[in-house]
């Protein structure tokens, strides 16, 4: 008995079916193939928050914790492939291409704990997947990522390094901006409250690939006024209705402000030691507390 083979119509009526089949299952693959993806995506930033979170508690950065309510910390991906805090070669699951070594990662204080944020549409656009990460510059900052300056003291640039992928320096190619409140400074101004931030940026001549990193300069007043008189003041009991409670009685202030100075207690018309307790305030709020002995003679 001869094997019968297959007609046309059979043929094409099994393809019709592959057709069918395959309309109908390849959609349903490629949803699975993103959902797939954007898992491995959400859980590779998770994997950059958590090392920005151990970037922030290792001793030597923890200077850099904000302190203030509502303070924030802005690193970039490069500080925490710098530091060995993530793979060098983190990639996208999306695009299959390396994160941008200037994406941002914000940590801010909020009560008493700190919120890590990826900027996930930050950094260069990396179109080109033969650019790998270790083609682009590094940057690292000297001293902390955050600092505090108190109101009318000298900011100090701290400045920071840079290299190329092949470790030629390129420091001396850093350049700065400076902005507060959206508005591109030209120095740190110390003589007024306010938040700076500090971009370096890094562009390797010979690739055109550059970095950045940001500092956070903090200019806050936490400073008491100074408060001066004699401790201890002797009067005489015809002296007692006459006291100026004020005189001898002095205050300063980081602020360059006239400081406001209050008092309470009284001195009786009898022999004896009063106590007077004075506070000064600065225009910021800050306060000194101090007690002063009137003898009466």
């Amino acid at each position: 008995m001869k094997n019968k083979g297959f007609t046309l119509i059979e043929i094409l009526t099994v393809l019709a079916i592959l057709a069918v089949v395959i309309l109908t299952i390849f959609p349903i693959v490629i949803g699975r193939i993103d959902t797939s993806r954007e898992r491995t995506y959400k859980i590779q930033i998770g994997l950059i928050e958590k090392a920005a979170t151990d970037w922030a508690l290792s001793p030597k950065n923890l200077s850099s914790i904000p302190e203030g309510e509502g303070e924030v910390l802005t690193l970039n991906l490069g500080d925490l492939k710098i530091g060995g805090f993530i793979d060098m070669d983190i990639k996208n699951p999306l695009t299959n291409v390396s994160f941008p070594n200037d994406m941002l990662i914000t940590i801010t204080k909020k009560g008493e704990r700190y919120d890590v944020v990826v900027v996930e549409d930050s950094g260069t656009n990396i179109e080109d997947e033969d650019i790998v990460v270790g083609k682009s510059p590094t940057i690292v900052l000297n001293g902390p990522y955050l600092s505090y300056v108190e109101l009318n003291e000298e900011y100090i640039e701290l400045f920071g390094k840079a290299y190329s992928y092949d470790g030629i320096d390129l420091t001396d190619n850093i350049g700065k901006e400076i902005m507060k409140d959206g508005i591109q400074r030209a120095m740190v101004d110390s003589s007024q409250i306010g938040t700076y931030k500090i971009y370096y940026i890094i562009v390797d001549p010979d690739n055109g690939y550059k970095n950045t990193a940001v500092r956070t300069v903090i200019i806050r007043d936490t400073t008491v006024p100074i408060l001066e008189f004699e401790e201890i003041t002797t009067i005489t009991l015809s002296e007692v209705d006459e006291f100026d409670y004020m005189q001898g009685v002095s205050a300063s202030d980081n602020s360059n402000v006239d400081v406001d100075i209050t008092y309470t207690g009284t001195i009786e018309n009898s022999v004896g030691s009063y106590v007077i307790t004075y506070t000064a305030t600065d225009v910021n709020n800050n306060k000194t507390v101090k007690k002063r002995i009137i003898k009466v003679i």
